[in-house]
């Protein structure tokens, strides 16, 4: 009887059940917590996607753009080269005792050409917008960054100074010592004598070729910025 009584004790089975509905509960909660995680998990997953996207799309934007710029800068090197060449032949010129022949016009008539360089700085401004730390590569985040922020404002400055010095000084010792004539951008001597003995007409035309060439080691060094970042940029994509 007593084995009864104790196998049939009710506070032995509340203290089961109770123990039970713990175990439950605990499982539960435990289920619950496991699918928050998962959840919030793939929340993260789904917006690192979205952004990797985001960054390619950039990627992408700023490769067209730079292209269209190092198109430009050959340009402009194409120029700044021959304009050099030119310019040294009209200081040959003026430094020797030949005579005039017409071929020396088109050079001449390249004594106040220069370039201006037309970035393309429409994928940087929306790069800036969305905030530069989009791009996950260090090294590329920082190329761009130099590019648009440093190199591009300084071929820009240095064209502005060359750019007024041909207005301001070149073309007013143009206008004193040359005159043209169709085709445009041939140059004629008013005086070969006068031209020959004016010292600051070769003053002047000795600063525009410094400037030149100035120029043209800023765009080469521009050139290999631009390929450099352009590769890794594809390198990036690939």
């Amino acid at each position: 009887m007593l084995r009864f009584l104790f196998e049939n004790n009710p506070g032995k089975g509340a203290k089961k059940r109770k123990r039970n509905f713990w175990l439950y509960s605990m499982g539960e909660f435990v289920l619950i917590f496991l699918g928050i995680l998962i959840a919030l998990q793939v929340d993260n997953w789904n917006q690192v996607r979205q952004v990797r996207n985001l960054e390619t799309v950039m990627l992408k934007e700023l490769l067209e753009n730079l292209k269209a710029d190092l198109a430009d800068v050959n340009s402009n090197i194409d120029i700044h080269s021959s304009v050099i060449s030119s310019k040294n032949i009209a200081l040959g010129f003026i430094d020797g005792d030949g005579p005039w022949h017409d071929s020396l016009a088109t050079h001449f008539g390249k004594l106040n050409s220069g370039t201006i360089f037309y970035e393309n700085i429409s994928s940087f401004e929306s790069l800036k917008s969305l905030g530069i730390d989009l791009i996950s590569n260090d090294s590329i985040r920082q190329q761009i960054t130099h590019l648009y922020s440093t190199s591009y404002d300084h071929i820009g400055s240095l064209e502005e100074r060359d750019l007024t010095h041909t207005f301001e000084i070149m073309n007013a010792s143009i206008a004193e010592h040359l005159f043209m004539t169709d085709p445009q951008y041939s140059y004629f001597p008013l005086d070969v004598s006068g031209l020959r003995e004016s010292n600051g007409f070769r003053q002047n035309l000795l600063v525009s070729i410094r400037l030149n060439a100035i120029q043209l080691t800023i765009y080469n060094a521009l050139k290999e910025e631009l390929l450099v970042l352009i590769e890794n940029i594809e390198k990036e994509l690939s």
